[in-house]
């Protein structure tokens, strides 16, 4: 972790000797700058890895472990002599490791219901166990199976601008000002607020289509407050943001339909 902070640091070197004291016209190509390198640092600081849901669930002791990989030997050894007397074994042991399996996690549920308070854990856990894919199932639109993601937005586009009300056609004349009245000054962003921002990200939020976890942004925050303000300052005299940050990732939801009263 002090390399990824080590690198942060050079980072925000090269990126405030090179923008600082220059009047950048172009938000896309700062903002570039600062996405490729930051990924960069994670992918070089930060390992990823495959493992196990099955072994690894946070109910899973390690004594149920230990069952486990005992039930996967006896099926192994069973399967090879396939013998009655074998079998019998192999199901007594399966059978203690379900049953073990089944007291840690309702004893895992239950301490989750009693001891998080905030029920963030809790929901996170019922989430895990939802059974449908991640993102939108496929649509049928006139008895024909919508199923690409591009189609999929174009047809919820669709149906919502249906019920969208018409935008109003009334133009109103620009307010008057006079010479005395009082003019907007320049926004200063100061490093001490940018630094306060990022110190207060929540690290469990979802990365966004840039893909910069928050929790890596709070960790440098020290680091890369003065980048992000003169990002910050950049777009404000620009009077624009990065294209980028005009993409969301939109998950429409399913609502009941209400209960026809009658």
């Amino acid at each position: 972790m002090t390399q990824l902070k080590t690198d942060a640091e050079s980072f925000a070197k090269f990126f405030i000797g090179h923008f600082k004291n220059k009047h950048s016209t172009d938000i896309n190509s700062m903002w570039s700058c600062i996405k490729i390198n930051l990924l960069r640092i994670l992918e070089m600081n930060v390992p990823t890895k495959m493992s196990s849901s099955k072994t690894f669930l946070p109910w899973i002791t390690a004594q149920t472990k230990r069952l486990i990989r005992n039930k996967k030997l006896w099926y192994k050894r069973a399967k090879k002599r396939d013998n009655p007397k074998t079998w019998r074994q192999y199901k007594d042991v399966r059978r203690l490791a379900q049953k073990l399996s089944r007291k840690s996690h309702d004893s895992y549920v239950q301490d989750l219901i009693l001891e998080d308070r905030s029920s963030k854990r809790f929901w996170s856990y019922v989430k895990s166990q939802r059974t449908e894919d991640t993102g939108i199932s496929d649509l049928v639109d006139k008895n024909k199976t919508v199923f690409k993601p591009k189609d999929k937005a174009d047809l919820f586009n669709s149906q919502f601008s249906k019920v969208f009300s018409k935008p109003c056609d009334t133009t109103y004349p620009p307010p008057k000002f006079d010479s005395d009245s009082n003019t907007l000054n320049n926004l200063n962003v100061t490093k001490k607020g940018v630094l306060t921002l990022l110190q207060k990200i929540k690290e469990n939020k979802a990365t966004g289509p840039d893909d910069i976890p928050g929790k890596f942004l709070k960790f440098c925050a020290l680091e890369l407050h003065e980048v992000f303000t003169i990002l910050f300052q950049t777009s404000l005299n620009l009077g624009t943001i990065p294209d980028e940050w005009k993409v969301a990732h939109i998950f429409p939801l399913f609502k009941k339909r209400r209960q026809d009263p009658s």
